[in-house]
């Protein structure tokens, strides 16, 4: 079945509201991740809302989504936040499969603009970021725990093999290894830009409400130089031991983390190779070979210079 007769089906659907508006017209987007199509609801000549549409009847990654919007929702109700947030607008049956309805936040990927900028784009990329990633903290931090219990929970969560499993639970001691909410996947295509500032942050999928937190702050510095370097696993010493635009970049914003989270050397050391266990859990979990052995070679590479990498911070 083509997209453009599901958007037709989804249009005359009377279980899915008509793009809350009745002189909506669907557009098909493009066929997304997890066997699921993205379709653009239209209304007005302008996108109102999205349409993630499955086969499947009880589709468990659109009902995950489903339920991390409406806990992220609820955590930033009354921010300036919450508008930065998709908002579920319901999950429906449709044509013996689903369909999860949310609003449309218009911008452009943090990852078309590393295309056109390069690394001058790449640095305000990672200021804006960190900055909003710094707000998300705060407004969060009421439900971040430091609990043994929680935080084994949390780490058997991401499904490591033995060996990566224990080194995590080596680094659960550090400020790093508190549990609190997180987006999970906080990467340049998950940010959208307007006019020079971050209209949205989307792709909540992987949202934890007992998640590493430190790990989205420092893995945004990460996940942008993956953006950069593609497929060369060994960009850290560039962007660490770098003088171009970026690198400066770096240094500044992970001394900004520092500070406002009050971490030392040793908690940075452990946030970021919480990242990388993380980066390499979600490769596992969605298939991605090629990416789980390049963020491996890389998590290698940083616990055999980390203290190198670390110097230009003490």
């Amino acid at each position: 079945m083509s997209i453009q007769t599901i958007a037709q089906m989804l249009k005359r659907s009377q279980e899915v509201p008509a793009a809350l508006s009745p002189s909506a017209v669907l557009y098909s987007g493009s066929r997304g991740d997890h066997g699921c199509v993205t379709l653009f609801l239209y209304g007005d000549r302008r996108p109102l809302a999205l349409a993630r549409v499955s086969r499947r009847l009880h589709d468990p990654v659109l009902e995950q989504e489903y339920e991390c919007l409406r806990m992220v929702q609820s955590l930033l109700a009354g921010t300036e936040l919450a508008s930065q947030v998709e908002m579920p607008l319901g999950l429906f049956p449709f044509n013996g499969g689903q369909a999860l309805v949310k609003s449309y936040i218009a911008g452009t990927s943090g990852s078309h603009c590393l295309r056109w900028k390069g690394k001058r784009g790449a640095a305000r990329l990672l200021e804006l970021t960190v900055s909003w990633s710094l707000d998300f903290w705060r407004h969060t931090s009421r439900h971040q725990v430091r609990d043994q219990d929680r935080q084994l929970q949390s780490l058997r969560e991401l499904h490591l093999p033995a060996e990566l499993h224990a080194a995590g639970c080596g680094l659960l001691e550090s400020k790093s290894g508190v549990v609190g909410p997180s987006h999970g996947d906080l990467v340049p295509a998950n940010v959208l830009l307007c006019d020079g500032r971050i209209a949205g942050i989307i792709d909540w999928e992987n949202f934890h409400a007992f998640g590493f937190p430190v790990t989205d702050l420092v893995g945004v510095v990460v996940s942008i130089a993956d953006y950069l370097y593609p497929h060369d696993a060994q960009f850290l010493p560039r962007i660490f031991l770098g003088h171009d635009a970026y690198a400066r970049a770096v240094r500044q914003s992970l001394q900004t983390l520092r500070s406002e989270l009050e971490l030392d050397l040793a908690d940075l050391d452990a946030a970021i190779q919480l990242y990388f266990l993380r980066a390499v859990s979600l490769c596992r979990r969605w298939n991605m070979e090629q990416y789980r052995a390049f963020h491996e070679t890389a998590r290698q590479s940083w616990f055999s210079h980390r203290k190198h990498f670390l110097s230009g911070m003490a």
